[in-house]
């Protein structure tokens, strides 16, 4: 997946500028169980995972899960998942979304943002707070998604 961050990074460097981007490490490879959790087999299913940075400076306060129509975000998302208050999230690790049942349908794209201490809170502070989306719309029909890994990546050009 192509982070905001990574992709900023690369416009910059076409530009002729240099920026200064986090070395962060995930676990890409560790505990992948979306096939092995009988709950993302049903109907009306979502599950991923979102792969927490290391390190991770701060605290985090609230963990964001929408649908959206298009990527990037310019307004409110079309259908929030889930919102989890101070979310215990494993810096370089992994964060299960899993979610039942999942009524709305369509074709979305699943974006995440994780607001740390003196972040936003509707729209995330470039530097401070993480974001993350799939690279496709994905198909909301009542059958089970899987959305896969989703490297979170510190919030830039908000």
């Amino acid at each position: 997946m192509r982070s905001p961050t990574m992709a900023a990074a690369a416009a910059w460097a076409l530009a002729g500028c240099s920026v200064d981007v986090p070395d962060f490490e995930y676990d890409i490879l560790g505990d992948e169980d979306v096939e092995a959790d009988p709950l993302c087999e049903e109907d009306f299913a979502v599950c991923g995972d979102l792969l927490v940075p290391s390190p991770l400076e701060g605290e985090p306060r609230l963990l964001a899960v929408a649908l959206y129509r298009s990527v990037p975000p310019a307004g409110p998302p079309d259908h929030t998942m889930d919102e989890v208050e101070a979310p215990d999230v494993p810096a370089g690790g992994r964060y299960k979304v899993r979610l039942h049942p999942m009524l709305e349908t369509g074709e979305f794209f699943v974006w995440a943002n994780l607001y740390m201490e003196g972040g936003g809170r509707y729209i995330p502070i470039n530097g401070v707070d993480f974001v993350s989306s799939t690279d496709e719309a994905l198909i909301f029909d009542g059958g089970a998604v899987h959305f896969g890994d989703m490297r979170l990546t510190l919030a830039e050009g908000w």
